[in-house]
């Protein structure tokens, strides 16, 4: 970690999910402060049932909706061992 680090424990609303990439919808002011100064951040993926899924994710896209902000990020990496990256491919081949 550096001091541009910081660690949050806020729920965002996810809007799509696949092999590549996340979108989310961010309405806390803090991370978007963040993300204007690191442009990368690690985030747990919830499915029901299931443990979640650490991913490091690079900003992509980040607009302004009325009072909320939408960010598309490119997933860099799966947190875990190999399975965690099958069980996470799975499940989207699985919703989508």
């Amino acid at each position: 970690m550096d001091s541009n680090t910081h660690i949050l424990d806020i729920k965002q609303n996810v809007l799509n999910v696949s092999r590549g990439g996340v979108a989310l919808e961010v309405n806390d002011m803090e991370i978007i402060r963040a993300l204007k100064v690191k442009p990368t951040f690690t985030l747990d993926i919830n499915f029901k049932l299931q443990a979640p899924i650490r991913m490091a994710v690079e900003l992509r896209h980040l607009e302004e909706v009325n009072d909320y902000f939408r960010l598309g990020g490119r997933i860099t990496g799966v947190s875990g061992d190999k399975k965690a990256k099958e069980i996470y491919h799975s499940l989207i081949d699985f919703f989508g």
